[in-house]
């Protein structure tokens, strides 16, 4: 019996100091606004990840399904190569341009649109990829901004520059790789 106390002792130490590991929280969508421009209605804000984990997480990718008026309008993919922090939030910054027509636009109408987002984060963490879904609703009106948003529109200019940059590399590598498939086939 007592041969195999030790180990039993060892192994309950073990576990109890194991920390489990908690997936990214999804936080809220802040600094959200809507805008009609050219063609096209544009939909950007910030999306707030709680890391509530005693290591640094990496995040990887982010990809959401953008819906208007209950309407799939396109998707957000964005590659921020972000850490966030132990025990930390931290701020993913997005920008997508949904096509006025296909939305029905009508620039005499003052429209009201519930926008939403359903996606996932893919994250790493010690060396292990996971990822966490979420998704929020927001009713916007063309020009609509919160506070916060009207305070923090001169550093997203330069953010929301970026952004753009990234899209439409995102785009072109996705072209490109269309391309080679249709070749190689």
């Amino acid at each position: 019996m007592k041969k195999y106390s030790i180990p039993f002792l060892i192994l309950i130490i073990f576990l109890v100091s194991c920390h489990s590991v908690k997936p990214l929280q999804f936080k809220s969508l802040e600094e959200a606004s809507l805008r009609a421009k050219r063609k096209y209605l544009v939909f950007n804000g910030t999306l707030i990840f709680q890391n509530e984990n005693e290591h640094s997480v990496h995040v990887l990718e982010l990809y959401a399904d953008i819906t208007f008026n209950g309407k799939n309008v396109g998707s957000v993919i964005r590659k921020p190569d972000q850490d966030i922090p132990s025990n930390q939030s931290e701020r993913i910054p997005f920008y997508f341009e949904a096509d006025k027509t296909r939305l029905n636009y009508d620039e005499a109408v003052d429209f009201a649109y519930d926008v939403a987002m359903d996606g996932f984060v893919k994250y790493e963490m010690n060396g292990v990829v996971s990822s966490t879904k979420f998704n929020c609703k927001e009713r916007l009106s063309l020009g609509d901004k919160s506070e916060e948003a009207n305070q923090a529109d001169a550093p997203n200019k330069a953010a929301l520059k970026t952004l753009k940059r990234e899209q439409r590399e995102i785009r072109k590598d996705g072209k490109r790789k269309r391309k080679l498939d249709e070749v190689s086939s």
